[in-house]
């Protein structure tokens, strides 16, 4: 599909992928629930997942893509089959309950307070690149095994803290290929140009 985003995952400048290392930790079935969601949902949607039960926004172009679900539960709400996916994918993201049970906010804080052995509650943190159709996932962890807000936090922190190094190595990698003619100049500021 020509509308799906490209999803990559961020690396540091010695290569280390943390979500790659994040994934690789999870147990089997988490890893699977994962890696369905990113190819069923995130690929699709990209950050439309923000307002529904799959994301948020965080603010600073970052957002968090949620997963709560199997990856066979996954694959059962958001079939293949492009036209049923789009469908099902559109009305699951509108109503923000895709499996159709309506649940009260206590209900919901009550069902985050219990803490079940291998509990799905997986988050990844994501950022649309600029240019449009590529999501970077920064990070990840298993809120169902930390579910406290300061871990969230430092998990936000720290997915922030890599973009923010990632934009300062691309910055410097542009600044190094135009000095040696590799990348087009700098276009002159509109003030410039008209001579102010």
């Amino acid at each position: 599909m020509g509308d799906e985003y490209e999803i990559e995952f961020y690396a540091d400048k010695n290569g280390r992928e943390p979500f790659r290392i994040f994934l690789d930790g999870l147990s089997e079935a988490k890893r699977l629930a994962m890696i369905a969601a990113i190819e069923r949902i995130l690929v699709r949607h990209g950050p439309g997942v923000c307002g529904s039960e799959w994301g948020r926004k965080l603010g600073n172009t970052l957002f968090e893509f949620r997963v709560r679900h199997t990856a066979e539960e996954i694959r059962s709400m958001f079939p293949n089959d492009a036209a049923l996916a789009a469908k099902v994918a559109a009305e699951a993201v509108a109503d923000g309950d895709p499996d159709g049970v309506e649940t009260s906010a206590k209900e919901r804080k009550g069902k985050r307070a219990k803490k079940a052995p291998d509990r799905l509650v997986l988050r990844a943190f994501c950022n649309l690149r600029p240019g449009g159709k590529i999501v970077l996932i920064l990070g990840g962890y298993d809120k169902g095994e930390d579910p406290g807000e300061r871990r969230q936090q430092r998990e936000i922190e720290a997915a922030r803290k890599r973009l923010v190094e990632l934009q300062q190595r691309e910055a410097k990698a542009l600044k190094e290929a135009r000095r040696l003619g590799l990348a087009p100049p700098k276009t002159p500021s509109r003030k410039r140009r008209k001579g102010r």
